[in-house]
């Protein structure tokens, strides 16, 4: 049996790698550099430059993304407020229309209960003659308040022009006549709560006395 003769050599079956191949005789190897090292050591002008350069590229692309968020809000408001007054629109009408099928629905009562037109026409007026005078007193209630109102803030105004001047009065004065005020003025106080407390004493007796003269109106024995 002939022995299988191997004509390829000693390299083809020996794993050789280029970064740890010999350089010497004396066994040194070569050294890969490949992500080796501290990494810069010198923060020169470059390096803070295109630091400052890519922060300022995230801000812009940070405001650019704030801007659309903006604009999207503004955006969802005004489609919100055009919303808002189509609605109001679209509530008039159907309030409308609900006036206007309940007038319908009347009419269409009247009609299969065999009302004449006459008495529906005249019903109508009746209603209608009725909306408007209390349309009309609707409108001079309103005035009247507003009259009032305005009565009042001019009262307002004429209470604090008056308080401001007898603040300014009572500054003028002594000590010993403030103090007289001072007192003049809890006893004021006193004297309103007591005439409050009397009154309504007044009132409980007047309330007695009037159901007192009902009992004797309604007794046949007086």
């Amino acid at each position: 049996m002939q022995r299988e003769m191997n004509y390829g050599g000693v390299g083809q079956t020996t794993d050789v790698k280029t970064d740890f191949r010999p350089v010497t005789n004396h066994g040194m190897v070569g050294i890969s550099t490949a992500n080796k090292g501290p990494g810069r050591q010198i923060y020169d002008r470059t390096y803070f430059y295109n630091l400052l350069k890519n922060k300022n590229s995230e801000i812009m692309t940070e405001i650019s993304k704030m801007k659309q968020e903006v604009e999207d809000i503004n955006k969802d408001n005004t489609t919100y407020l055009n919303l808002e007054r189509k609605y109001e629109t679209l509530i008039k009408d159907v309030r409308r229309f609900e006036g206007e099928l309940a007038d319908y629905n009347l009419a269409l009562d009247k009609h299969r209960s065999d009302t004449k037109p006459d008495d529906i026409e005249a019903l109508y007026m009746h209603i209608k003659n009725q909306n408007d005078k209390q349309r009309i007193a609707l409108d001079q209630l309103f005035a009247e308040k507003r009259e009032m109102e305005n009565d009042i803030n001019s009262y307002e105004q004429q209470i604090q022009e008056i308080s401001y001047a007898n603040e300014s009065k009572l500054n003028d004065l002594d000590p010993e006549q403030r103090n007289d005020y001072e007192k003049l003025k809890s006893d004021n106080m006193g004297l309103i709560a007591e005439i409050q407390e009397k009154r309504a004493e007044l009132e409980e007796v007047q309330s007695r006395l009037m159901q007192a003269e009902a009992r004797l109106k309604q007794d046949t024995l007086k």
